[in-house]
């Protein structure tokens, strides 16, 4: 990051005022900037701010704009087939109801060039009095005044942050139910080997879930020691249940993707308030709090936990999701091929079943019929090299599994968290959760 000076700053006011002169003409000109003190105008966290100001400008459709990346801070210029006056009354109701409005700078210019006022003075970030009046009196320590403006962007994108990763963990389970054919499991095509869920039941549950998955990455976000993080999450499981349970009917429709997505929220949101994106491996976010000895409570699943005899979906918790990073990059490399999002999805289930302990298939057979089904499956992968040959194969897998009274539903979940990996990587890669300390 880079300190700037006042002849900087004053540099920048005279580059401002002949970019705008490239819009002259225009009935309106709006000049985006933010409202920081202190010597710092460039970091992470003030380039978030800047995007959540611009995309409210965008929403004015402005036919025509440009932003500058400076280090005296991010600039923007845009255009407008609008009165001024117009412009400008919108563009204060931004500056006053959005929660960053106090940061936003939006002065707007009439078609000849001069600038519209506030009928309104603007208020001190701590005080709550005039803003220019504080400032010219240096009432308030710069180093004050710029820990407020990191509190207040900070407190706004941790609270957006774990809303989005909620809705990630909701619609992966949107995008795990509408994969098909899945063996034995409800998809799109039937109810696989189930009698009491369809489709309509999934789509009831995933939507119910998705204030549990945004508390459980708000829990994640406060502060307290793994133990605490640990009981936190599971009351928020047992919630969970609930509402799933209300939402179905009393159908059991996602129990394990409420463990799995339920303690990978918890471990992204506390990666969130430790200042980084949640944009590493999930081997780097799970086992941050998770507690194997803990994993082994409650449950048909623990017990074969416990023994030993099926380590299951704690199992793949405990050590990170090794399948899921194993299997991603397969995914991936299928899509490059060709694969449409859905039949790369059946390859990606067909090689997590493969590779991974069902619990859910021993719950419905014993340890000997699951393990004969990953080797069928695990035997059959070479040869699926194309949609063609996968669709092919899990359609006759699933009249097998269906025949048998057979469902990995383990698996299932497995692909759950799979999509979810996929999709908070690339919400952290393209910066829509990002990272908070601009020191």
């Amino acid at each position: 990051m880079v300190t700037v000076s006042t002849a900087d700053m004053a540099a920048a006011r005279e580059r401002r005022a002949a970019r705008r002169l490239a819009f002259a003409g225009r009935q309106a000109v709006l000049s985006l900037t933010l409202n920081i003190p202190g010597p710092i105008k460039d970091s992470p966290l003030l380039r978030r701010v800047f995007l959540e100001a611009e995309q409210q400008v965008a929403a004015l459709s402005p036919v025509m704009g440009q932003r500058f990346e400076e280090a005296t801070g991010w600039e923007g210029v845009y255009c407008f087939d609008r009165p001024a006056a117009e412009i400008k009354e919108e563009a204060m109701l931004i500056e006053t109801y959005h929660p960053l409005g106090r940061l936003f700078d939006l002065d707007v210019f009439d078609e000849k060039g001069g600038k519209l006022s506030r009928p309104l003075f603007r208020q001190c970030f701590l005080c709550g009095r005039q803003a220019q009046l504080c400032a010219r009196s240096r009432a308030h320590p710069i180093e004050t005044l710029v820990a407020k403006v990191e509190q207040i962007a900070i407190s706004f994108f941790l609270e957006k942050d774990v809303e989005q990763l909620g809705a990630l963990a909701e619609e992966s389970l949107l995008y795990e139910v509408s994969v098909t054919p899945k063996p034995g499991l409800v998809d799109r095509s039937n109810n696989g080997a189930h009698q009491d869920m369809d489709l309509w039941c999934f789509l009831k549950s995933a939507s119910a879930l998705r204030a549990f998955f945004t508390r459980c990455a708000k829990a994640g976000a406060q502060p307290g020691s793994p133990e605490l993080l640990f009981n936190r999450l599971r009351q928020e499981g047992r919630l969970a249940e609930q509402a799933m349970l209300e939402a179905t009917g009393g159908v059991n429709t996602h129990k394990g993707a409420i463990f799995s997505l339920g303690l990978l929220c918890g471990a992204a949101g506390r990666q969130l308030a430790s200042g980084a994106a949640p944009k590493d491996t999930l081997r780097a976010l799970s086992p941050f709090f998770l507690l194997p000895e803990r994993l082994a409570e409650g449950g048909f699943g623990s017990t074969l936990y416990k023994t030993g005899r099926c380590g299951g979906i704690r199992q793949e918790a405990a050590a990170g999701f090794p399948s899921v990073e194993a299997v991603l990059p397969l995914f991936q490399k299928a899509l490059a091929d060709g694969f449409s999002e859905n039949d790369a999805g059946v390859l990606a289930l067909l090689h997590l079943m493969a590779r991974t302990e069902d619990s859910c298939l021993v719950h419905r057979s014993d340890i000997q019929t699951a393990a004969a089904l990953r080797a069928q499956v695990r035997q059959a992968l070479p040869l699926l090299v194309g949609p063609e040959e996968t669709v092919a194969f899990a359609e006759e897998l699933d009249r097998q599994l269906i025949a048998q009274n057979l469902s990995p539903g383990g698996s299932a979940d497995l692909l759950a968290v799979l999509y979810f990996k996929r999709r908070a990587d690339a919400a952290a890669l393209n910066g829509c959760i990002g990272e908070y300390p601009s020191g």
